[in-house]
């Protein structure tokens, strides 16, 4: 199980990392598309793919540290991953970073979401599963079957404490479903938004239908490869319609029937529409998590990390 995200942050700051043991990263600054000019950057094998990536690390989980001399924030080789931080990380701004390069606040009066009122909210009940759907919580999912995994074809949409319709608007629920913490997500006490919890993500069940799970980084791993690989499988599960167009960047095909959407992200009553984010149930630290993401801006599946008190969407993975 990896506790660590293997993943490529973005795309520029990739191209910091060699190869083999000595491989670096450079701070994750002003060539970092989603995080902006905060906090930092180390190298990271992923030994499933046989390639080095740089992965991030908030300011919080490196405040008071002595750098690149523990492990919290670099300067340390794993053996079994084979993978150096770089010695020139750099201090930053103590404020929060945002993982969107567009977040606003929302214009309209919003209720509490702190972290105090998410977590250990229940699963998804009276789970019933049908002919190419789930039935739970008040609402049917549609399902599709890929490869050798069975999906939600939708982002859960199921009403839990802590749980936030973008913007505040309960369309943007019915479009895009709900808005989840990572503990929130996990049916996990919310003070493990703050501190590590050390539990499994294999077949975690959190807030997902009885034989479903939040889906672990070898989840998300299994799907892209049978995509056609984290270069391009943004485009293969993208849904046709519901994105923004940019240069040089194809519209969403939907080859597996996946439809991802843009549904956006929440921190601290500000949100941000560039793309669509999913929560794994793979932890990284006591503070942050993985999630992945499909961009406007790219025809790649991301898997990135970040605060687990951010608000992103779920998808469940039906139990092998």
């Amino acid at each position: 199980m990896r506790k660590i995200l293997f993943t490529a942050f973005a795309i520029f700051a990739i191209l910091g990392c060699g190869s083999g043991d000595n491989a670096v990263c450079m701070t994750c600054g002003d060539s970092d598309p989603i995080n902006g000019d905060t906090g930092y950057a180390y190298c990271l094998y992923n030994n499933r793919g046989g390639y080095y990536s740089c992965a991030y690390m908030g300011i919080r989980e490196c405040e008071g540290k002595s750098y690149g001399k523990d492990n919290t924030c670099g300067g340390f080789t794993l053996s079994s991953s084979s993978f150096r931080s770089s010695s020139s990380l750099r201090s930053s701004s103590s404020s929060r970073p945002s993982s969107s390069s567009s977040l606003r606040s929302s214009s309209s009066s919003r209720p509490s979401s702190s972290s105090s009122l998410s977590g250990g909210g229940g699963n998804c009940p009276n789970a019933v599963t049908g002919n190419g759907t789930i039935f739970c919580g008040g609402q049917t999912y549609k399902t599709v079957k890929i490869n050798n995994q069975t999906w939600m074809a939708e982002n859960l949409n199921y009403d839990v404490l802590g749980s936030i319709c973008y913007d505040y608007n309960i369309d943007k629920c019915n479009e895009y479903g709900k808005l989840y913490d990572w503990a929130t997500a996990m049916n996990i006490d919310s003070k493990y938004n703050n501190q590590l919890w050390n539990g499994s993500d294999e077949n975690h069940r959190g807030i997902c239908p009885n034989g479903w799970h939040i889906p672990s980084n070898d989840d998300w791993d299994e799907l892209i490869d049978f995509a056609g690989g984290y270069e391009i499988a943004g485009t293969k599960l993208k849904a046709r319609d519901g994105w923004n167009s940019y240069s040089g960047v194809p519209f969403g095909t939907d080859d597996h029937g996946f439809s991802a959407l843009p549904g956006g992200e929440c921190s601290d009553g500000y949100f941000g529409g560039n793309g669509g984010n999913w929560w794994s149930s793979s932890e990284i630290s006591s503070l942050s998590a993985s999630f992945w993401g499909m961009y406007n801006h790219s025809e790649s599946v991301f898997g990135l990390g970040f605060y687990k008190d951010f608000m992103y969407s779920v998808r469940c993975v039906k139990d092998y």
